[in-house]
């Protein structure tokens, strides 16, 4: 799943033992970062329980790009990976952004209680049209595009459907 940069991302691990989940003796999350960082160890109270051997941490993005989220347990021994992808901002993680998405679906821009939903269509509508046009690049705004009025759009990396 891609994020958009800035957001907090949920990552969770189960550690189970014989087929029954169980407290290890120590937990740890490290994330490794775009750049080749790494983000973390985050242990005891930087973590979530959820009650026997569920943990979870919310991570707030820094940078664009692959991540792999790595768990570590002890007694039992284990460990855990989660790759997850950061778009650099909001306008890149979809074919349209979350603002003209709203503004379609008559949702005040105010209104954020459902921009993750909202977000979450939007990536998932434009894998599918990347998958079956190619590449999705924003185009040139056509005329009264944009603060005036008009309607804006992203097009493929084919001729624009509108006169320069």
């Amino acid at each position: 799943m891609t994020w958009a940069l800035g957001t907090a991302v949920r990552l969770a691990t189960q550690v189970y033992a014989d087929g029954a989940l169980v407290t290890p003796a120590t937990v740890s999350l490290s994330i490794r970062l775009p750049d080749g960082t790494i983000a973390g160890p985050f242990t005891g109270a930087d973590l979530i329980s959820g009650g026997v051997g569920v943990y979870r941490y919310d991570y707030a993005t820094v940078q664009a790009g692959r991540h792999v989220a790595r768990w570590i347990t002890t007694a039992p021994s284990g460990v855990d990976e989660e790759p997850f992808d950061v778009a650099p901002m909001w306008g890149e993680a979809g074919i349209v952004s979350l603002g003209a998405a709203k503004r379609q679906l008559k949702v005040s821009p105010a209104d954020t209680s459902n921009d993750d939903e909202i977000s979450t269509f939007i990536r998932a509508t434009t894998e599918i049209v990347q998958r079956h046009a190619g590449s999705v690049l924003p185009s040139r705004s056509p005329p009264g595009c944009g603060a005036g009025g008009g309607t804006c759009c992203w097009t493929t990396g084919r001729s624009c459907p509108w006169p320069a």
